[in-house]
């Protein structure tokens, strides 16, 4: 497989068919890994296929020649900082740095992926410093350059927030073509466990048992789109999506269409309900859309309300104080279905147990728990727990 993955390594599309084919024999794709991995694809002693770096977009033969040479000659990189000294900036640019960072190549040095975007800049400018003074049998006046290889693991460099899951992936899927260490629905399984019915390998068996229509609510990424006019001149659309177990085609027709079209684009998460059967011509399972929802809207509606939760003992007066804070900050999200309750407890009175008790505040605070919202609440942590409850 690895032969296989290296004979077409420069078609992504074909990439992205044989890695689906890999994961259907059980066989370890491990991301890349500036330290491990060659131009090609390979493979380790047990039996794990080793990412070529020839199949990074962005990464061309002459700068993986360099990295290759260099490592070859004077053993694995400790750093970005280490490896920008070492190799040669003539055939390593920002964009090169830029492609590895995205793909997970740099993963193995231990920073997160943002700060070697956010550092490249400075490491490719002491590299060529530290070059420039090597070749004129140099240093500078307090020895700086001479310390800048301790600096391999971005200490004291630019500090920046790392990336959120979507965005890391996202990024990765620009370099790579296709999702390698996780997937975007990953951070909403456990809630589609309440709203979905099953995912889509649960699916394949309620088909097989069914005797007649089968009523399904399933989520996935949509990874392929396409429309059609019908006779009458209204549009259709077929989409594929994909939740990690394994791949449907939903189908929308006219109404339906016209209704759910601004949900059907390629990269978004949806959550599908319709009747369920397996296409004759493709053998596929496919969802006849009656209602699609994005994660927001599917949340929105079968969402039973969202509770806060302050674990340790607070008093009345800071819960006034808390309140004042949630006001400001869920204000823009106001007006939606799903209550707010506040999970609550105070201090320990003396003798006693302590008052714990479920407060749910008025209709005027309801609100529609989107991930934005739901993030801010997270950011701002003015609780101790931001739950969703179905």
């Amino acid at each position: 497989m690895a032969s296989v993955l290296s004979s077409d390594m420069d078609n992504t599309d074909k990439v992205v068919l044989l890695v689906e084919e890999c994961r259907g024999m059980k066989l370890e794709l491990l991301q890349p890994d500036i330290n491990r991995s060659n131009y090609r694809f390979g493979h380790d002693s047990e039996g794990m296929i080793i990412y070529g770096l020839g199949a990074i977009k962005g990464v061309g033969q002459s700068a993986i020649e360099a990295l290759l040479e260099e490592r070859e000659a004077n053993g694995p990189f400790k750093g970005l900082f280490d490896l920008c000294q070492r190799v040669d900036l003539r055939r390593i640019n920002k964009r090169v740095l830029e492609a590895l960072a995205k793909s997970g190549a740099f993963d193995s040095f231990g920073a997160h992926r943002a700060a070697y975007i956010e550092n490249q800049a400075i490491a490719l400018k002491s590299a060529e410093q530290f070059q420039r003074m090597q070749r004129t049998g140099q240093n500078d006046l307090f020895g700086l350059v001479a310390d800048v290889p301790t600096r391999s693991e971005l200490g004291g460099q630019k500090e920046v927030e790392p990336w959120p899951e979507d965005e890391r992936l996202t990024a990765e899927k620009q370099v790579l073509g296709y999702y390698l260490t996780g997937h975007p629905i990953h951070q909403y399984r456990e809630e589609l466990t309440h709203i979905t019915h099953a995912n889509i390998a649960g699916l394949q068996g309620k088909v097989k048992q069914a005797h007649g229509k089968v009523v399904a609510r399933v989520a996935g990424l949509v990874t392929e789109l396409r429309t059609r006019q019908t006779r009458k001149g209204k549009m259709m659309a077929f989409a594929v999506i994909d939740d990690c177990t394994g791949r449907l085609e939903i189908a929308a027709f006219s109404t339906v269409y016209e209704q759910c079209r601004p949900l059907l684009e390629l990269g978004q998460i949806v959550v599908a309900e319709g009747g369920l059967a397996v296409d004759d011509y493709s053998g596929m399972l496919r969802v006849t859309i009656e209602t699609l929802y994005s994660i927001d809207g599917a949340r929105a509606e079968f969402s039973r309300r969202l509770v806060l939760t302050w674990a340790g003992e607070i008093s009345a007066n800071a819960v006034l104080g808390q309140l004042e804070n949630l006001e400001a900050v869920i204000q823009p999200f106001r007006g939606g279905r799903c209550p707010v309750v506040i999970a609550y407890q105070t201090r320990t009175i003396a003798g006693g147990d302590n008052a714990r008790c479920l407060l749910q505040l008025g209709d005027d605070w309801r609100l529609s728990p989107t991930d934005a919202v739901l993030k801010l609440l997270e950011k701002t942590e003015l609780f101790d727990s931001v739950t969703v409850e179905y």
